[in-house]
Parts: structure tokens; C-alpha cells; sequence
């Protein structure tokens, strides 16, 4: 699955506020790779945090949000993030455990590599102690407890 098309599947399912409360433990922002879903994300989490009623975050509210927040230049991308959520919904609840824990394990690891690669191209010392934090962090995605929504 292409990489920003399984963000916008996550970013769906987080529309849910039970998803959202279940996988906040490993889902965080700094997971996704675009500016762009980055701020949906945060858009999404501001939503949850604010409107606690509400069960499904609407695309309407997201779109206020993002013109609300952001120059009207650049919103138009925004937009097309918030359209492609809502294109690419991941609904499979029985599936999405696994693609969530991938998802954040995959990002983790990249998110090393691409540290420690950074290091290296520059001629600095590698953070072994940050790349470890990291590693460790993708190892503990697997047995990370989730939250269970069905009492």
C-alpha cells in the first residue's frame, strides 16, 4: 500500500473517536510524512479533544478548522487531504489493529534510518541513545495495550 494513501486510511479511521481514543497510544504525529497530514492529524485531535459529544469527527468541521487556521492559499491542499480521507476510508475495525501497529512500527524505523543516515551524510556523531529510544519505541508497539472500547 502506498504510503500516504495508508495515512489517509489512518486518518479516517481516527475520525472515530473510539478509534482515536484506542490508538492514541501509538499514533502521534510525528508518524506521518506530509506537512500536510501532519496537520489534518492535529486538526483531528483538536476536534476530539474539543467537541467530546460527538462521535465521528465531520469533514465539515475538518474543512472549518482548516480555513480557520491556515492563509487561503494554502488551504486548497489541505482540502485535498481532508477529500482523500474521506476517499480512502479504512471501515474493517477487524483489520485495523494490525495496520495501525504496522503503520506506526514502519514510520519508527524509518524515522531511525533516516536519523541515523542524516548523521552520517553530515560527518556528526551518531545519538545512539535517541536511535535506541526510537528502536525501542517501534519494539514496543506490538505489545502496546490498546484501549478496549466494548464495555
Amino acid at each position: 500500500m502506498e504510503s500516504h494513501l495508508l495515512e489517509f486510511r489512518i486518518l479516517s479511521l481516527l475520525r472515530n473517536r473510539n478509534m482515536y481514543l484506542k490508538y492514541t497510544p501509538i499514533v502521534k504525529d510525528y508518524l506521518f510524512e506530509s506537512k500536510h497530514t501532519k496537520y489534518i492529524f492535529k486538526l483531528i485531535v483538536f476536534y476530539h479533544t474539543h467537541a467530546k459529544g460527538k462521535v465521528l469527527a465531520p469533514l465539515g468541521s475538518l474543512f472549518a478548522l482548516v480555513n480557520s487556521r491556515i492563509k487561503p492559499n494554502e488551504a486548497g491542499k489541505y482540502k485535498e487531504i481532508i477529500k482523500k480521507v474521506k476517499q480512502y476510508p479504512l471501515t474493517d475495525e477487524s483489520i485495523a489493529d494490525d495496520i495501525v501497529k504496522r503503520f506506526a512500527k514502519r514510520q519508527l524505523l524509518k524515522i531511525t534510518i533516516m536519523d541515523a543516515v542524516h548523521s552520517l551524510d553530515h560527518e556528526e556523531d551518531i545519538d545512539v541513545n535517541k536511535l535506541r529510544g526510537t528502536l525501542d519505541e517501534a519494539l514496543l508497539v506490538d505489545s502496546t495495550e490498546l484501549l478496549d472500547t466494548a464495555y
